[in-house]
C-alpha cells in the first residue's frame, strides 16, 4: 500500500513539473501586412494574440478584455479589411482608415480596428495596455467630459479645410472637407468613396458654379462626424474630381450636415467655435 501511496505521489509531482511548461507555451502563428494585404498562419492561437501583432505595422486595436476566441486560420495576401473580418467574425468591429500622407491625398492606411460586443463600445481598452480588475468594471473614456467646443481647421486662400470622420457600412475614416454653405449636401470625391468600400449608388446630377452640370452618384452615409456633432443617415453627392492635386481636402462639407448648428470661424486662431449643442447631437 505505502508502495502505491509513494508511486502515485511521484506521478503527481512529475505531472506539476511537465504543466507550467506546457501552459506556458505560446502558439506558433505568423502575421504579416503589406500594401494593404494581409497573410496569416495560425493554429488555435488566442485573439488578442494575433492582435496584439499588429501595432508592429502601426495599427492600433481597442478591444473588450473579455473577447478572446482561439483563432485557426491560414490565407495569404487577402484584402487587409476582408482578411480581419473573417478573423474576428462574428464578432462586431470597426475599421478606422486615415490618410496616408501622400502628395494626392488619394490613399488611406489602416490606422485602428475596434472589437465590441453589441452596445458594449465603452467596456474597450486599447489592448497594448494590460487589463486589470478596473478596467473590466469601468468605461475607459470619460462618458461625463464636456465636448469640445472647438475645432482645430487649417484655413487657406479664404478656404476652411474641417476634419471629419465618416462612416459607411462600419468603416470609418478620416479626411478633411472644405466648409461650403453654398452646397446643399455633403460631397466626397471617388477616393473617399472607394476607402469607405460604396459599391452601390444612385446616378444623380449636380450644379456647380456658374450652373454648370456635373455628373454625380448619390449615396446615404452611415454617419458625419465633426467636432462635439455627429449626423446619422446623411446624403453624400460622389463626384469625380479633375482639378490639381490638393491633399487638403476631398470634398465639400454641405448645409444637410450644418443646418441647425450655431458656430463662427476665427479666421485668426483656425478654428471653429461651436454654439450650445441641441439635445441629442452628442
Amino acid at each position: 500500500m505505502m508502495h502505491m501511496i509513494l508511486k502515485a505521489v511521484w506521478l503527481l509531482s512529475a505531472l506539476w513539473m511537465v504543466l507550467p511548461a506546457m501552459t506556458g507555451a505560446a502558439a506558433a502563428f505568423d502575421l504579416q501586412i503589406k500594401d494593404n494585404k494581409i497573410s496569416v498562419q495560425a493554429e488555435r492561437v488566442p485573439l488578442q494574440a494575433l492582435l496584439q501583432r499588429m501595432s508592429a505595422f502601426g495599427i492600433t486595436v481597442r478591444i473588450d478584455p473579455a473577447l478572446n476566441p482561439f483563432i485557426t486560420a491560414a490565407f495569404a495576401d487577402k484584402d487587409l479589411e476582408d482578411g480581419l473580418k473573417s478573423l474576428l467574425r462574428p464578432l462586431n468591429s470597426v475599421f478606422i482608415w486615415k490618410p496616408d500622407g501622400s502628395r494626392d491625398g488619394a490613399g488611406y492606411r489602416l490606422a485602428e480596428v475596434q472589437i465590441f460586443k453589441p452596445g458594449e463600445k465603452d467596456r474597450m481598452i486599447h489592448l497594448e495596455r494590460e487589463p486589470d480588475s478596473a478596467a473590466l468594471q469601468a468605461p475607459i473614456e470619460d462618458q461625463s467630459a464636456p465636448a469640445q467646443l472647438e475645432t482645430r481647421v487649417v484655413i487657406k486662400a479664404d478656404r476652411v479645410y474641417v476634419p471629419v470622420v465618416l462612416s459607411y457600412d462600419g468603416r470609418k475614416i478620416e479626411t478633411s472637407l472644405v466648409f461650403d454653405t453654398g452646397a446643399n449636401s455633403i460631397v466626397i470625391h471617388q477616393n473617399v468613396a472607394e476607402a469607405l468600400g460604396i459599391t452601390e449608388h444612385v446616378e444623380a446630377k449636380g450644379y456647380g458654379v456658374g450652373g454648370i452640370e456635373i455628373n454625380a452618384r448619390a449615396v446615404r452615409l452611415q454617419s458625419v462626424h465633426v467636432g462635439p456633432y455627429e449626423k446619422q443617415d446623411l446624403r453624400a453627392a460622389i463626384v469625380d474630381y479633375s482639378g490639381p492635386p490638393d491633399s487638403q481636402y476631398n470634398g465639400l462639407l454641405g448645409m444637410n450636415f450644418l443646418r441647425g448648428l450655431t458656430y463662427q470661424i476665427d479666421f485668426d486662431a483656425q478654428v471653429i467655435r461651436w454654439g450650445e449643442q441641441p439635445a441629442g447631437q452628442r
